[in-house]
C-alpha cells in the first residue's frame, strides 16, 4: 500500500506542477504537453527549401527528354539519308560518266585503227610500191623522179578526198638528199627535224601518234591536227621514208561534245604529260593541263575528287588503248549534287516538324507525370506539416503513378489511425492521472 502512495505522489508531481487546474486545462493542451500535434489545423515548421527551379523539375526534364531525344533521332535519320544520297549520287555519276567515256575512248580507238589500216591498205597499193620504188632508186632518172612525185600526188589526193577528217598525206625522207613529198597546205618543201621522227624510226614500222598542233606538224593548216606516223620499209630494204598522215582535231572535238557531264562540266583530251590536245577553247591546245592525274593509276579508268580553286570537282577518266592518251571529264560535285538539295530541305522541314510533335508529346507526357508528383509531393508537405486528412485522387489507370496513389493514402490512413490510438492512449493516460490526483 506504501509502494501505491508513493507512485501516486510521483505522479502528481510530474503531472501537476506544469497544470494551472483541472478544469482549464483542454485535452489539446495535454497534447501538445506531450509532444502530438493537432490532427488538422496545426502547422509544423515551413520547409527551407523554396520552390525547386524549372529546370529540375521532373516534368521539364520528361519534356526535354523527349524533346530532344526525338528531334535528335529524326536529325541524325535526315542528315545520315543527305549525306548517303550525296555519296550514292557521286557514285553513280561518276560510273555513269567512266561508263560514256570509255565508250568514247572505243570509239576513238575504232578511229584510230581505221587510220592504221589506212596505212596498210596504201602500202598494199600497187602504185604506192611502185612509186616507193622510183623514189628509192639511188640513181633515178628526173623523169623516175616526176613520175614517183605523179603517183605520191594520185594516192595521196585520192585518200584525202576520200576521207574529209583526213588534212594531209606526207612522205618524210629519213636521210638527206631524198625528196620530201606533200600535199598539206603552205607546204615549203621542208620540215625542221622533231622528236617525233626519231620516234618514228625508233618504233620500225609501228605506228606512233602525234599530239594536236595548233597549224599542223607539215606546212601550215588553218586548223589543229594531230598525225599518226609510221617508218616505211620496202623488201625488207633500209627503211628511207616516214609516212605522215595528219587528221583534223576537228574529229576528236565532234566526239567530245557528245558527253556532257552536268550543266558546267566539261571534257578533255590529254597526253600521258598532261599536254591539252584537244579542249573546248582551241587556244588550249598544247597548253599544260590544270588537272594531273594520279601517277599509280595512269593506266586506269577511274574517278576521284580534286579541290580546284576551292570548289571539289569530280575527275573522270579513260586511257585509249591505241594512242595512250587520256579523257578526262570534270565537273563541280556542287553542281552535280544539286537534287540532293531537295533532301536537305525535306530534312529541315521534317525536324523542324518533329521538333513541334516533340514538344506537344513532352508536354502532355511532362503533365501527367510531372503534375502527378508535384501534385503527390504537396501532399507529402501537407503531411509533414502535421495535415493527416490530405488523400491523393484515385486513377483508374492501373500505371504506377496510380499505384502510388493508392499507397500513399493506405499510408496516411493508417498513420492518420496510429495517431488516434495514440490520442486515446494519451487522453486515458491523462485522465486516470487526473483521477488519482
Amino acid at each position: 500500500m506504501s509502494k501505491w502512495k508513493n507512485y501516486v505522489k510521483r505522479k502528481n508531481q510530474t503531472v501537476k506542477t506544469p497544470m494551472k487546474d483541472k478544469t482549464s486545462q483542454s485535452w489539446k493542451d495535454r497534447l501538445n504537453r506531450l509532444g502530438i500535434k493537432r490532427l488538422k489545423g496545426v502547422k509544423g515548421e515551413e520547409p527551407r527549401e523554396n520552390r525547386k527551379p524549372f529546370f529540375t523539375t521532373l516534368g521539364t526534364k520528361l519534356f526535354f527528354a523527349f524533346f530532344c531525344g526525338i528531334l535528335i533521332a529524326v536529325a541524325a535519320v535526315g542528315t545520315l539519308s543527305y549525306q548517303t544520297s550525296k555519296s550514292t549520287i557521286k557514285a553513280e555519276v561518276a560510273k555513269a560518266t567512266e561508263q560514256t567515256l570509255n565508250q568514247t575512248t572505243s570509239k576513238m580507238d575504232m578511229i584510230f585503227a581505221n587510220y592504221e589500216a589506212t596505212v596498210n591498205k596504201m602500202m598494199l597499193d600497187s602504185k604506192f610500191r611502185d612509186m616507193m620504188s622510183l623514189l628509192e632508186k639511188e640513181s633515178g632518172t628526173p623523169a623516175e623522179q616526176a613520175e614517183g612525185k605523179r603517183l605520191f600526188s594520185l594516192i595521196a589526193t585520192q585518200y584525202v578526198l576520200a576521207d574529209e577528217s583526213l588534212s594531209s598525206v606526207s612522205l618524210i625522207p629519213v636521210k638527206e638528199g631524198k625528196t620530201l613529198l606533200s600535199n598539206a597546205e603552205s607546204f615549203k618543201g621542208e620540215v625542221k627535224k622533231e622528236e617525233w621522227q626519231d620516234r618514228a624510226i625508233k618504233a620500225d614500222g609501228v605506228p606512233i601518234w602525234m599530239d594536236s598542233r595548233q597549224g599542223g606538224y607539215i606546212g601550215k593548216a588553218n586548223k589543229p591536227t594531230y598525225g599518226m606516223a609510221r617508218l616505211i620499209r620496202q623488201d625488207s630494204r633500209e627503211a628511207e621514208y616516214i609516212l605522215v598522215l595528219e587528221i583534223k582535231s576537228s574529229q576528236l572535238r565532234d566526239s567530245l561534245k557528245s558527253i556532257t557531264i552536268g550543266e558546267s562540266g566539261h571534257v578533255v583530251m590529254v597526253n600521258g604529260g598532261d599536254t591539252l590536245i584537244e579542249a573546248p577553247n582551241l587556244e588550249d591546245i598544247g597548253k599544260k593541263h590544270t588537272i594531273e592525274l594520279p601517277k599509280e593509276n595512269a593506266g586506269l579508268s577511274g574517278s576521284f575528287t580534286l579541290n580546284q580553286n576551292g570548289q571539289d570537282e569530280l575527275i573522270v577518266y579513260s586511257k585509249s588503248a591505241k594512242t595512250g592518251w587520256f579523257l578526262i571529264g570534270s565537273a563541280p560535285t556542287q553542281e552535280l549534287l544539286k537534287s540532293t538539295d531537295r533532301i536537305f530541305a525535306i530534312t529541315v522541314w521534317v525536324a523542324f516538324g518533329a521538333a513541334i510533335i516533340a514538344i506537344l508529346i513532352g508536354y502532355v507526357v511532362g503533365r501527367l507525370i510531372g503534375r502527378s508528383m508535384a501534385r503527390l509531393r504537396d501532399l507529402m508537405r501537407e503531411g509533414e506539416q502535421g495535415n493527416l486528412t490530405v488523400r491523393m485522387p484515385e486513377r483508374k489507370t492501373g500505371d504506377e503513378i496510380s499505384q502510388v496513389g493508392i499507397s500513399f493514402n493506405r499510408m496516411m490512413e493508417r498513420i492518420t489511425t496510429l495517431v488516434r490510438q495514440t490520442n486515446d492512449s494519451a487522453k486515458q493516460v491523462l485522465e486516470t492521472a487526473g483521477q488519482l490526483t
